[in-house]
């Protein structure tokens, strides 16, 4: 049996391909991928999938489904998209995020007495890329390169306004050649403590700089924002013309009441421009209780898409109305 996985060493956000040979013909073998992460070692991820060789005695990945297993679908990255946390300490995975050290993948593949091991390395960035962090004008950290294609993107992060784990995603773009401006608008020296009428005039500082820095000096800035993040892309996309691309991660498509301001019971946007809160849809609190409290009871993760569907859709009956 040969198991042959390549790429062994390569960035986080590269293809990997899996194929075993030299297997019996219709025989069985199990492969399991194993990881953690390093600043998370207590937290232990694993998957799996049994697989029936083909009539060469081989299993592509690519080409075969498993026969069961933590995924049901071809896929060669099928193993690694459904490692699930098997092993936890309750540690909060997001504290202490790092990408200057690598991810470190064991796989084994299994056919009776038969067992092959390989350790792959995933990598969050290239040893060239550089990070220049920003506290003058506004708050945010610069990746970056000597080789960069000349584009820049914005990275805007969500309702816990952590800046760290935007790394994750910055780190392999910067290794693409992109340049990539993490930028902080709230919960950090300087800036509002929450997230409640956030004025989009900070945002104005931010596009002026990266036009006058020498290293992200372009005419297209391109936005990406993950989550509330996602709903600012969108924002400040339908407001400056000079921002060519947008990617939103789970954004809102509507500017919804600031997630602060429903816990205080105080009736503001989340965004503001010239002092005056931009329009936005208003949140039910009490549709936002109940569905709190029933993810506590059910013991299921508790997120604000429920939440803002009924009242988008309470609020579209009453425009109908109207």
């Amino acid at each position: 049996m040969k198991l042959q996985v390549q790429p062994r060493v390569a960035l986080i956000d590269e293809k990997i391909d899996f194929c075993v040979t030299g297997l019996p013909p219709e025989g069985k073998t199990k492969i399991t991928a194993t990881m953690h992460f390093p600043w998370a070692v207590s937290e232990k991820y694993q998957s799996f999938a049994w697989f029936t060789a083909d009539s060469n005695g081989s299993v592509d990945l690519s080409k075969h489904k498993p026969d069961s297993g933590t995924y049901d679908y071809i896929d060669s990255m099928g193993l690694i998209t459904s490692l699930q946390k098997i092993n936890s300490e309750g540690g909060n995975i997001a504290l202490n995020i790092s990408i200057d050290d690598s991810v470190f993948i064991d796989i084994v593949c299994e056919n009776g007495q038969d067992r092959e091991c390989i350790r792959l390395e995933r990598i969050f960035k290239l040893p060239e890329v550089k990070r220049q962090q920003i506290t003058d004008e506004f708050m945010g950290e610069l990746f970056y390169s000597e080789n960069s294609n000349n584009k820049t993107i914005v990275v805007l992060g969500g309702s816990d306004g952590e800046r760290s784990g935007l790394s994750l995603l910055s780190g392999p773009l910067a290794s693409r050649g992109f340049n990539v401006l993490t930028v902080g608008y709230f919960n950090e020296k300087g800036l509002p403590k929450k997230l409640e009428e956030i004025p989009l005039e900070y945002f104005e500082k931010v596009f002026s700089w990266l036009k006058k820095n020498p290293l992200t000096r372009a005419n297209e800035i391109y936005v990406h924002g993950t989550s509330k993040g996602g709903e600012l892309a969108l924002l400040l996309a339908s407001r400056y013309n000079f921002i060519s691309k947008v990617v939103a991660s789970a954004p809102h498509a509507y500017c919804f009441q600031a997630l602060d301001g429903l816990m205080s019971g105080k009736n503001v946007s989340s965004w503001s421009y010239e002092g005056r809160s931009l329009p936005f849809i208003p949140v039910d609190n009490d549709i936002f209780y109940d569905h709190q409290r029933h993810c506590l009871e059910k013991n299921i993760p508790f997120g604000f898409t429920t939440t803002y569907k009924k009242v988008w859709k309470g609020q579209e009956i009453k425009r109908r109305l109207e």
